[in-house]
């Protein structure tokens, strides 16, 4: 049963795109490593986020993506395939 609601959810997922105003930020997934490199140079998983906001500032949607790398080009690439032309991105 797990299996089917996550397919679902996954299959949802890619058939929109954030819009309005959109917040887009990266992250880092996993245990603390002592002693080794924190932020962007360290070994966690890298994600990328994208938050759609309602006009009100409330959150609506939220797209998560697991990446290699946190270059510009993986960031467009991010961009151009889960927000919609034409909408408001804040990186702040």
């Amino acid at each position: 049963m797990l299996h089917k609601i996550r397919y679902s959810m996954g299959k949802r997922d890619s058939q929109y795109f954030l819009a309005g105003i959109v917040e887009l930020d990266d992250a880092f997934f996993g245990a603390p490593t002592e002693g080794e490199k924190r932020g962007r140079g360290t070994e966690k998983t890298k994600v990328l986020a994208g938050l759609s906001l309602s006009q009100q500032g409330h959150p609506l949607y939220l797209k998560m993506k697991v990446v290699e790398d946190l270059k510009g080009s993986t960031l467009n690439n991010f961009a151009l395939g889960a927000i919609s032309p034409g909408t408001i991105v804040s990186t702040e």
